[in-house]
This record gives structure tokens, sequence and C-alpha cells, in this order.
């Protein structure tokens, strides 16, 4: 039987919401914690986290899905948020397993796109001491934020007939202290400033984790800079063919069995 229990730690003051699962029937020795997407990514793709720490717990692992700070639950403001505060609310999950659980041996680090990213960048800080999985990593964090701007100006589009603000615009405004608002979520400067300089293909990784990177695709070819970061962070590189579950398409992910079965394979292989 799988328990699912609610629960709230501390990060810099701040009560973080989370949910833990365990299975009743295993006694624990590993643990794995969940680091959500950005913004509208995490709102799309969190029933695939959900069923995935739900598989992961009937496996024997004490899983933790959370809410970083300003999201869901948890308290903050998401116009406060950084790099840095993310990773901060990553490792004081952490800090609540080794307290809370004191039998875990070893807790792992699961992130999905952005989420994978800080897990990769920030691994010492965190000071998880089990293997990482990442998601379909951001690679680029300044292509993937002026993305994101870019959905405010195909908004602006639909609601005025025109572009009114043009990206360069939108930073400007962010830049003299002004939030933007990008899909119902208040982004400031220090928030965009700190996503545009992930750049993950600009140094090696030497964590001394098992380190497995999955690209998520709806075909099996695997992008360059997807091969160089599996490189740089001396890991293994899966493919998977999956719809990208963090937008919003058509059909509603409730599982990703590809990207399951690929994540729990190599899991099972470290056993």
């Amino acid at each position: 039987m799988i328990k699912e229990t609610p629960v709230f730690f501390k990060s810099d003051g701040l009560n973080i919401f989370g949910v833990v699962h365990d299975s009743s029937t295993v006694t624990h020795n590993k643990a794995m914690v969940f680091c959500h997407s950005f913004a509208e990514e995490k709102l799309w793709s969190h029933r695939v986290l959900v069923s995935y720490a739900r598989l992961l717990a009937k496996m024997g692992y004490l899983c933790i899905r959370f809410d970083y700070r300003g999201y869901g639950d948890s308290q903050g403001e998401f116009s406060d948020c950084t790099i840095e505060s993310y990773a901060d609310d990553i490792k004081n999950a952490v800090i609540y397993i080794k307290t809370t659980f004191p039998k875990i041996q070893e807790i792992g680090l699961i992130g999905h796109r952005l989420g994978a990213s800080i897990v990769l960048d920030r691994y010492d800080y965190i000071s998880a001491n089990g293997p990482i999985i990442l998601w379909d990593p951001i690679i680029d964090g300044n292509r993937y934020i002026q993305e994101f701007l870019r959905s405010h100006l195909t908004t602006q589009l639909a609601v005025y007939g025109e572009i009114r603000e043009t990206r360069e615009k939108l930073i400007e405004s962010m830049e003299s202290g002004k939030l933007v608002n990008v899909e119902g979520y208040d982004l400031n400067y220090s928030q965009y400033d700190s996503i545009s300089k992930i750049m993950l293909n600009k140094q090696h990784y030497d964590s001394g984790a098992s380190i497995l990177i999955v690209q998520i695709n709806r075909n099996l070819k695997i992008k360059k800079d997807v091969e160089d970061l599996a490189y740089r962070a001396n890991s293994e590189l899966k493919c998977v063919v999956e719809d990208p579950f963090w937008r919003e398409i058509k059909k509603f992910y409730y599982e990703a069995p590809e990207l399951y079965k690929a994540t729990t394979d190599w899991l099972k292989e470290l056993q």
C-alpha cells in the first residue's frame, strides 16, 4: 500500500509544501526528490511526476514531490524566485528527508526541464548523494527564457491583434524594476537574468554521481547539444518517444510509459 502524506518544511524561513510517497510494506533506504519544471510547464507535467513518484514508491523508494516557493501551496511570491532560491528549496527538501527519515542512506534527484538544469548545475550545493535523473534538461537558459517571452507576444496578437511590446521592451521593463506578466506569471529581472545565464554546455561536471539524461522527443533523433551535455556530465543518455506533456496539448498525460521504462530500467541496473 502506498501512503501519500502532505508535509511542510522550511526553506529560508518559508513554508514549502510537499507530498511524501512511501510504501508501508517496504523498509526504505533510498529516497528520490522530485524537482519540477518552470511556470506553466509545471502545471501540465504535474500528473506525470505524481504517477512516477507512485511507481517508484512501489519499487521501494521514498519519494518527495514539493512546490518551489511561489508555486502551489508553498509560501512566497513567484516574482521573487531565482535559480538560486529554487536550488535552496531543493537542498532543504534533501535536508528534510535526512532529518525526518534517518534510515535513508541514499537520496537521489529527479529533475524535469528547468528543474533538471538546476539539479545538475547545483548538485554539489544541494548535497544529495544518490543518482541524478535529468528529464529533458534545459541546456541553453537564454534561448529558453526568450521562448517564454515569445509566448507573451502571441498573447498580445490574440488579445490586441498586434504586438504592442516587443521582447526588447519587455526586458527593458524588467530592467527598470517592473514586473512582466507572462502566461499569468509575474517575471522580474533577477529571475529572468538567473535563467538566461544557464549554459550547461560551457563546463564539465564531476559530481561522482551516476547520471541519466533522457531526451524526450516525438522521434528517436538525439540532438547534438544533448549529446554534448551527456559527454560533459559523463552520463548515460537515452531518448524516448513521448509527446511534450509539459505543454498544453490535445492528449492529457496521466503517465509517460516510455519515459518511465527508460528511467526505471536504468535505476534497476544501478542496484
